[in-house]
């Protein structure tokens, strides 16, 4: 799950579903690339295989 505030606070939050861990990520944003980032962060956690 990523959660993003008008404030450019956001949370990533997902689990492993392998090992059941959760692995919470906290990032303050100030730029649009750091929105891509986070993103391209989350969608590699959801599959390591791809090239995001």
């Amino acid at each position: 799950m990523i959660t993003v505030w008008s404030s450019g606070e956001t949370e990533l939050d997902d689990v492993d579903l392998d090992t059941g861990d959760n692995r919470p990520e906290h990032r303050d944003l100030t730029t649009t690339q750091e929105l891509h980032d986070i993103l391209a962060s989350a969608l590699d956690r959801a599959d390591p295989g791809t090239d995001a």
